[in-house]
């Protein structure tokens, strides 16, 4: 149960990147790499892009 679970964390994970560099790719403005990683490692941990509310 535990596996299946696994492997649909990886799926959503996935496309949450996908959508994400996407997003980047069509601001077509100045790429921010340390923030990239962050918001990669953000999504990696969450499963999605969490954003902090300022």
């Amino acid at each position: 149960m535990e596996v299946h679970h696994f492997m649909l964390n990886i799926i959503v994970t996935k496309h949450a990147i996908n959508r994400y560099i996407s997003r980047i790719l069509s601001n077509g403005e100045k790429v921010n790499i340390t923030k990239i990683k962050e918001d990669l490692i953000n999504i990696a941990l969450n499963g999605q892009l969490i954003t902090k509310k300022k």
